[in-house]
């Protein structure tokens, strides 16, 4: 099973290494696939978000993501890590995406990987009502972060957040 994961997720969950991908989405095994647009965005948050939280969130992704592929480790027994260096070759107006929006280079690449590699099931882990209904209208199966995965800081957020309500 091969899964993309939103930039948003990995700011908002615990390190990607925690991450019971395997019982998430009931395999044996799985390739969480990191393209380029993924890295942009953590970088352009590392650097320009308000957030001190954030930029220094970013910067831990991208640390990690650093040393799995540089060491070539897996991310545990089961995960595996890879890089897509490539941008996508998709007609993005052809699908109806915006080649403005990171969340649409993202459904690109995801729409390039599953033709490219029909044989894998493929999906999108994304909390983004915009990108799921892109996603379900594209044929592009989703999944959402559960929140035992999330950040205790994201945690306490959100409980701030409905308590409010």
């Amino acid at each position: 099973m091969d899964i993309f994961l939103d930039s948003m997720v990995y700011l908002k969950s615990v390190p990607v290494r925690e991450i019971d991908f395997c019982r998430i989405l009931g395999s044996d095994s799985v390739t969480v696939q990191l393209p380029r647009v993924t890295l942009r965005e953590l970088e352009q948050l590392k650097v320009s978000h308000p957030s001190s939280w954030t930029r220094d969130r970013a910067a831990q992704v991208l640390a990690c993501f650093d040393s799995l592929i540089t060491l070539g480790d897996q991310v545990h027994p089961g995960v595996d890590l890879h890089f897509i260096s490539s941008t996508p070759h998709v007609e993005m107006a052809k699908y109806g995406l915006n080649p403005e929006w990171n969340d649409d280079w993202l459904i690109a690449t995801v729409l390039e990987w599953k033709k490219s590699h029909s044989a894998a099931d493929t999906m999108l882990m994304t909390d983004g009502i915009d990108a799921r209904l892109t996603c379900r209208h594209l044929q592009i199966d989703t999944v959402e972060l559960p929140g035992k995965y999330r950040h205790q800081h994201v945690r306490n957020a959100e409980k701030y957040v409905g308590g409010l309500r």
